[in-house]
């Protein structure tokens, strides 16, 4: 949205290489994190973004996307992906254990801080399941979570909003997100700062709504 806001200002040549350089540092900034939500994120975005183009385009694009996941997954699944896929499986119902009776880390656990913090993402949404199961309706109240559960965030927006304000609220909220999709198919002229605009905005509303 950044580099699209910045279409008028530097021009179309400009556009397409400071376009660009913004796709490549956030790959960068995605790879050093490492975030699987912000992974997924982005490959959605980036296809939404791509789906206003021909099939062929986008055909290409979700090539590259997998043949460049593909070789990142190779390089580092002896280092990192493997032993943590392994030490998942096996420690983190012990983890769940440990997690629901000290949502504090400490190394003697016998677990890597990945497994523990899996291990208080299962904790997060089970607390959010129950609360609901409490109050259904209306929720607890916004900010209610952290003080109402045993962990600070049930570590997913939507479920730590049903938890706080109910289906009520929830389908309220869902309501809102159609109305801006809505508005969001409204057709431009080819090529305009509306259609560019438009373009990332639906792509960074669908990657908003995955990472959350």
């Amino acid at each position: 949205l950044i580099t699209i806001a910045c279409h008028k200002i530097i021009g179309n040549l400009y556009f397409i290489y400071f376009s660009k350089l913004i796709i490549v540092l956030l790959i960068i900034g995605i790879i050093v994190t490492p975030s699987r939500s912000a992974i997924l994120a982005f490959i959605i975005g980036y296809i939404v973004y791509s789906n206003t183009k021909s099939k062929k385009y986008l055909l290409k694009s979700i090539l590259a996307i997998l043949t460049i996941g593909l070789l990142f997954f190779t390089f580092f699944s002896d280092k990192w992906l493997g032993p943590m896929f392994i030490e998942m499986v096996y420690k983190l119902p012990n983890a769940i254990s440990f997690a629901l009776d000290n949502n504090k880390y400490n190394q003697s656990m016998g677990f890597s801080v990945n497994v523990f913090g899996a291990a208080m993402r299962v904790v997060g949404i089970r607390e959010a399941f129950y609360g609901f199961l409490g109050s259904p309706i209306f929720g607890w109240g916004f900010f209610s979570f952290s003080s109402i559960a045993k962990v600070g965030t049930a570590e997913n927006f939507f479920l730590q909003f049903l938890f706080e304000t109910g289906l009520v609220g929830l389908l309220l909220l869902l309501h809102f997100f159609k109305t801006i999709w809505r508005y969001t198919n409204t057709i431009f002229e080819s090529n305009s700062f509306e259609e560019y605009y438009q373009k990332g905005f639906r792509a960074s509303f669908v990657a908003f709504i995955v990472v959350n």
